[in-house]
């Protein structure tokens, strides 16, 4: 399906570029002449009277304008897609983030919660025995429960 669409978009170009002028000259060279513009014909009116201007037929003139016109679609067609790009990107990298910052919530919730369950196993394991600094009925500092935790983890020090 892409590749349709960007077929159809290198085959507009040249259409763009060239079917408006072709069609003007060949307007042109039938006799038929184009409508005057609406503020040309109100000042035309206000001066009192139509003139007619016959205005020499300049292909290059036209050419010139519809290449200027062509060359601003695809500029602007190239920039809707590149911000349309930026825009995914972005979306992208905040779904990432967030997904990063949920998984470190959900390990740092995980490692205190297991953290205070290790500190209340050696509080109950050291309150049997002699020189306990803490009672079961007490509330632990985090400080021990850090030295608490490392001793497990890491051995005596």
């Amino acid at each position: 399906m892409q590749w349709v669409l960007i077929l159809v978009a290198f085959v507009s170009v040249p259409v763009m570029l060239l079917v408006k002028p072709l069609l003007l000259r060949r307007d042109h060279n039938k006799g038929y002449k184009p409508l005057p513009d609406s503020s040309q014909h109100r000042e035309d009116l206000d001066e009192g009277g139509l003139e007619e201007d016959e205005e020499e037929f300049d292909f290059g003139e036209i050419f010139v304008h519809q290449t200027i016109h062509t060359i601003e679609f695809v500029l602007g067609a190239i920039s809707n897609t590149a911000s349309y790009l930026r825009l995914w990107a972005l979306s992208l990298a905040h779904s990432e983030l967030a997904t990063v910052c949920i998984s470190l919530l959900s390990l740092s919730l995980s490692l205190s919660l297991s953290l205070s369950r290790v500190s209340v196993d050696v509080c109950n394991h050291r309150s049997s025995g002699t020189g306990c600094w803490c009672s079961p009925s007490s509330t632990v500092p985090l400080t021990h429960l850090a030295l608490s935790s490392s001793a497990l983890l890491f051995g005596p020090a």
